[in-house]
């Protein structure tokens, strides 16, 4: 006679198994939930600086907490535990928190404890989320080896279906990778042979004036070029830059310390329209380039200025961005001025960001007074 199975959720409202092994399927339920880099802390015992587990997602860093207590509590002791362990957030510079707690917790109750804190990241696993994760084929090999719960026939069924379902997702992500590399590189192939063409047909320009020069560096400005300059910047670094040569994926704001997107100094435009932007003052540079070596040395650098500041204000990566914008500004002086800019460019900081923020606000004169000033003489 075979005795009926414990129910998923009850196993887990009676929690028989402690603190180390409560941190440890946490902390695995962050992985097939998507979470990346998770790191649990000291699920064996010893302080860990108010963090059960350290993790990401998408890109940001995030506390996890996980609160099984082996009897029923109030929602009181839920929520007084949570604002304890939500401390660990602001200890270890993160912007996200994932609580675990094997209680009830009904919605209304949900949004007060989301209420109580102001974070970018905020998941509450609550008893009925972690029971129905557990009961779903991602979630068997969990159940089995936290909770001892074996699966049934159809249970098994539905295990290798979502396995196979996976791997033919992974297979054809892994062919359209492939393929997207292939025409990346072909792409490569096509400008490299054009560039080898144009310096072996095109003459010297050196000695010829601004304006007339057809492959001045900054005329060809594009998108692969400017992370190409970006990946020559994180390695001219003593530091390491995250994702060189890579565009954000992710919403990043400017801010003191512990500010948030709602708070922050400047907050710039999501990472969906980073290559739409960009492109497209790309293209409106380029498209401009001929003409700006026909105007007034004034224009000139009003069109110099401009550029800078919209490329900021994209902010398409996420550091070095004022470095690469700088490196492209040395050049885009030097082409169409004459000049260099002088190495104390921006020897005062807070003066340089407040001419940019005059530049969100529509002024850009106080950046284009800057750049004349610094502009070398002689």
């Amino acid at each position: 006679m075979t005795l009926p199975r414990v129910p998923t959720e009850l196993l887990l409202r009676e929690w028989r198994y402690g603190q180390t092994q409560a941190e440890r399927l946490c902390a695995a339920m962050l992985h097939i939930e998507g979470f990346t880099l998770v790191d649990p802390q000291s699920p064996l015992g010893g302080p860990d600086g108010r963090k059960d587990i350290i993790c990401e997602k998408r890109g940001i860093k995030v506390v996890g907490a996980s609160y099984f207590p082996p009897t029923n509590q109030d929602f009181k002791s839920v929520k007084e535990k949570f604002l304890h362990d939500h401390e660990g957030v602001a200890k270890n510079n993160a912007s996200g928190f994932a609580f675990f707690v094997n209680q009830p917790v009904t919605p209304t109750e949900r949004t007060e404890l989301a209420k109580c804190v102001a974070i970018e990241i905020i998941e509450i696993y609550h008893l009925e989320r972690i029971a129905s994760l557990l009961d779903s084929p991602r979630g068997y090999g969990l159940r089995l080896e936290y909770l001892r719960v074996a699966m049934n026939e159809e249970e098994q069924l539905a295990f290798w279906s979502s396995f196979n379902s996976s791997m033919n997702d992974r297979m054809a992500t892994f062919e359209n990778g492939v393929a997207d590399l292939k025409d990346k590189l072909d792409m490569v192939l096509k400008r490299t042979l054009a560039m080898h063409q144009d310096l072996i047909s095109t003459p010297s320009s050196t000695g010829r004036g601004f304006g007339s020069v057809s492959s001045f560096p900054t005329e060809q400005l594009s998108i692969p070029l400017v992370m190409w300059i970006h990946k020559l910047v994180a390695r001219s670094d003593n530091y390491k830059i995250p994702r060189a040569g890579e565009l954000r994926g992710v919403q990043i704001w400017i801010g003191p310390a512990g500010s948030t997107p709602s708070t922050a100094t400047f907050l710039p435009p999501p990472p969906e329209d980073v290559y739409d932007l960009l492109d497209e003052l790309l293209f409106d540079w380029r498209k401009g380039y001929i003409r700006l070596g026909t105007l007034r040395f004034e224009d000139r650098l009003e069109a110099i200025a401009s550029f800078h500041h919209r490329f900021l204000a994209i902010h398409p990566f996420l550091d070095a961005n004022g470095r690469v914008a700088r490196y492209i500004l040395e050049q885009q002086i030097l082409e169409l001025l004459g000049k260099r800019i002088a190495d104390d460019f921006i020897s005062d900081p807070s003066n340089y960001y407040d001419f940019l923020s005059s530049a969100d606000n529509g002024n850009l004169l106080p950046l284009i007074n800057l750049l004349r000033a610094s502009l070398e003489t002689g």
